[in-house]
């Protein structure tokens, strides 16, 4: 059973060990008509927080139940995203963590 918190009458905070799956699964119910009144659904690192249209009884065991699906990530074909770092902000971003600007893009490719 996967733990789910109240955030007060129209809103639950899912916990989970992969939100994307989570979230994958609870779009599928959504579609299916299986959640009815859940409005948004917003994944975060090791959450989902699921908003309702109006209090329902029903939803915090709804949601505890579902079952994530299948997780497909990295899969698919390698995308490649040209960037370039000569922004304004990078010589302020590397005083701010103590790293050269080199260092800087090092970490964020990585």
């Amino acid at each position: 059973m996967i733990p789910v918190l109240a955030m007060g009458e129209r809103a639950y905070l899912v916990e989970c060990a992969d939100p994307l799956a989570y979230y994958a699964a609870l779009a599928a119910a959504r579609k299916a008509g299986d959640l009815p009144g859940v409005t948004d659904a917003v994944p975060a690192a090791r959450t989902v927080l699921v908003r309702l249209a109006a209090p329902d009884a029903r939803m915090r065991s709804l949601l505890e139940e579902l079952s994530p699906l299948e997780s497909s990530a990295g899969e698919g074909p390698l995308v490649e995203i040209p960037v370039v770092y000569d922004g304004a902000d990078l010589a302020e971003i590397a005083t701010l963590t103590g790293l050269s600007a080199d260092e800087v893009i090092e970490r964020h490719t990585a």
